[in-house]
């Protein structure tokens, strides 16, 4: 039998140092500039209580999503609490003035939350369109109304804010880890407007040994087994074959004169491509014999047909690569983990929280990127 003192003298420890650490100086400029948000959270959670993810209209993976969402809201509100905090720190404008664009919106919480906070106008988008009604059909059963549906990529997007004022901001949560083509996505940021701030967030976290183990997991699943890994339902359809499989079919597809050898060499080099670069370096080695270099990430891989990356892992040193490239000052912040429900596992969780005011990003959760313009 364990006796409870020691648990409860470790229980009272790991109190006192979380209460140390969140009370840091660093962390009480932290919560001044978070007083333009936090006032909204708990009122917001509270909205969340009257919806059901049982709205006639929408598909079963958006009802799926949104009743994980809604059962764990306030975990979600605070980290779109968060990445909100983090935008206006970046941003010359006051929140009333900003016009943002909840990019990959899923179910639209971010960009409804927004919108309840006072940002002046938002825009939800997905490149689902399922998820854009459902997105639309939530931020009416909960009378938010938001500025705009955007169904589409980036050039959607970029498309849309043709003959409307640009939005001054763009936000999303886990989306950038999925984005078949970055620079497009950044070169579509940059021609709506330069003094875009981008706040995206990701639990791809490559510096996070357990989180990018279990992601290389997931991975490998995805090219060589497929359908859902056990634990990971939220990652869409069961049905998909493995990308490995789908990419010899289209490799084969585009010509029969090819060997079986040469199909398996093809598929293997093609990894992390989409279909119509797939068909475009069998062309290519049909004509010059070039063999496609695949990412230099070991498992790194995308659906042949989407082209959605299977939580892509990227160096913090390759994003603020990416962000430099295109005109935008890079900084990279730490997430938290799920401490907000009444459980051991919870008052844990908050201790490992205090504990990455430490540790850094090689025990965060998730991690924050952040772009906005040089001076």
């Amino acid at each position: 039998m364990i006796h409870p003192l020691p648990i409860y003298g470790f229980l009272l420890f790991a109190d006192a140092c979380v209460s140390i650490l969140l009370y840091s100086p660093e962390n009480k400029d932290l919560m001044k500039r978070h007083t333009e948000i936090e006032p909204f959270i708990i009122p917001f959670v509270q909205k969340l209580k009257t919806v059901s993810a049982n709205m006639p209209g929408i598909d079963s993976y958006c009802k799926t999503y949104l009743a994980h969402l809604l059962k764990h809201s306030r975990y979600y509100i605070e980290i779109y609490a968060r990445v909100l905090t983090v935008l206006l720190d970046h941003s010359m404008e006051k929140k009333s003035s900003i016009s943002m664009v909840d990019y990959g919106a899923g179910n639209g919480l971010l960009g409804i939350f927004a919108k309840f906070c006072g940002f002046k106008k938002v825009y939800i988008n997905d490149v689902n369109k399922s998820f854009t009604e459902a997105a639309n059909l939530l931020a009416v059963q909960l009378n938010i109304p938001v500025d705009g549906i955007i169904y589409g990529d980036i050039i959607a997007v970029t498309h849309y804010f043709n003959d409307i004022d640009k939005p001054t901001a763009i936000a999303g949560t886990d989306v950038i880890e999925h984005i078949y083509n970055l620079e497009e996505l950044f070169s579509g940021i940059k021609s709506i407007n330069n003094d875009m701030v981008t706040v995206f967030t990701t639990a791809a976290n490559p510096d996070n040994w357990f989180k990018s183990s279990t992601i290389k997991k997931q991975q490998l699943f995805d090219e060589y087994t497929g359908g859902a890994l056990a634990g990971h339902e939220l990652a869409g359809s069961e049905n998909s074959p493995a990308f490995f499989n789908i990419r010899k079919s289209i490799i084969l597809s585009a010509s029969n004169s090819l060997k079986e050898e040469q199909i398996t060499l093809l598929a293997k080099a093609t990894r992390g491509m989409i279909k119509n670069d797939i068909l475009n370096a069998v062309s290519d080695y049909l004509i010059n014999q070039k063999i496609p270099v695949p990412p230099p990430h070991p498992s790194n891989t995308c659906d042949p047909y989407t082209g959605s990356w299977s939580e892509r892992l990227l160096t913090i040193a390759e994003y603020k690569l990416l962000y430099n490239r295109y005109g935008f000052k890079f900084e990279q912040y730490n997430g938290f983990y799920n401490s907000y429900e009444n459980s051991i596992k919870s008052f844990l969780l908050k201790f490992i929280n205090a504990i990455s005011k430490i540790a850094g990003k090689k025990i965060s959760a998730f991690i924050i990127l952040v772009g906005f313009k040089k001076i």
